[in-house]
């Protein structure tokens, strides 16, 4: 977007996972390939001389929305001026929703390229996730709205990859086998070598197969477990407790590693889920 003019007014990482951004532009014409994330816009205002390059019967408007997907290239052309934010996650964070709620292949889940979309339910939950950024909500109520927002992306638009000629995943028998050793060994240093002797696979074909079935690599997989064993943990034991029940070197490294993950540190969390703000 800088490239083509356009006037950063903010921008910000919400975690690891997410960022946002909200941007000006006027008279210009933008080119978008980003290989790392996904991109979900939100037309605040203007924008009704915007078009994509190739499918110029159709225009930008106020509250338009659009979706483009990792990986994909457009240009688009603007005309007049247009106010737009942008929200960003990785493929990651959608496909590890896919698994923990539908317990289904990521794999085989595509996203869709949406283009100036009027589903009204969609628009709705669109808005209360921008609202929930820009009101600067709580960690909470902006992940409930991640996650109404997925849930309507797989439900209404995602579809199943037809040209996919192989299965590279793990079996559910090894998969869950893998699943359970690390929930039973979470305070524990698990390393690769252990879980490939679990798997009686290799290192290289264990992390490969793993991910293909689950969406993220048995070491992500570990850290997403301590981040969600550290919440319930939260309040009912100390911070130095905690960090040596969920497997962290010390307190200092599961504040930060809580804080990538969720975008506050475990007392900030605390605080948020019983109204406090703590500092």
């Amino acid at each position: 977007m800088e490239q083509s003019g356009a006037t950063l007014l903010n921008s910000y990482a919400l975690s690891h996972n997410y960022a946002y951004s909200h941007w000006l532009n006027q008279d210009t014409q933008v080119s978008y390939h980003d290989s790392k994330v996904h991109t979900l816009s939100l037309y605040l205002a203007g924008g009704y001389g915007t078009s994509l390059q190739g499918d110029e019967a159709r225009h930008g408007y106020q509250g338009a929305i659009c979706l483009l997907p990792q990986n994909s290239e457009s240009v688009w052309n603007v005309n007049g001026s247009i106010n737009l934010c942008h929200f960003y996650f990785t493929d990651q964070s959608f496909r590890r929703y896919l698994v923990k709620t539908h317990d289904i292949e990521p794999a085989h889940i595509e996203i869709p390229e949406l283009i100036f979309n009027k589903n009204k339910k969609l628009r709705s939950n669109v808005y209360k996730l921008f609202q929930s950024i820009n009101h600067n909500e709580s960690n909470i109520t902006r992940e409930a709205s991640i996650i109404s927002f997925f849930e309507q992306l797989y439900r209404q638009y995602s579809c199943t990859k037809k040209t996919l000629k192989y299965h590279g995943g793990l079996s559910p028998i090894i998969n869950k086998r893998l699943k359970d050793y690390i929930r039973l060994h979470l305070s524990e240093n698990i390393s690769l070598k252990a879980l490939s002797s679990v798997a009686n696979l290799s290192e290289y074909h264990l992390q490969r197969m793993f991910k293909y079935s689950n969406g993220i690599t048995p070491h992500d997989y570990l850290i997403e477990l301590r981040v969600d064993k550290v919440k319930q943990m939260l309040g009912k034991h100390s911070l130095f407790h905690i960090a040596i029940c969920c497997g962290f070197s010390n307190q200092s490294h599961m504040t930060r590693t809580f804080k990538k993950h969720t975008g506050a540190t475990p007392l900030q969390y605390l605080g948020l889920i019983r109204n406090v703000d703590i500092k």
